[in-house]
């Protein structure tokens, strides 16, 4: 049985300045998605580390960044 999807927002805050974003805790591979602000982004944006995401610009300040994904 396949476990849900859950909806978290990054640990760090946008700025206007910060490209690099944690996700709050283990995902299953292939199951991670970046929201700004609610919308799915799905470019511009790869996962760089264990928990961490890169942007290729930052977004702006006072911007949501989340994402969806299962749990390890």
């Amino acid at each position: 049985m396949l476990s849900q999807l859950v909806h978290k927002d990054a640990r760090e805050e946008a700025d206007g300045v910060r490209t690099t974003f944690t996700v709050p805790e283990p995902f299953v591979d292939d199951t991670l998605r970046l929201c700004i602000n609610g919308r799915s982004i799905l470019d511009d944006w790869a996962i760089t580390g264990w928990l961490t995401v890169e942007l290729e610009e930052a977004p702006y300040e006072g911007d949501v960044v989340s994402f969806w994904y299962q749990q390890v």
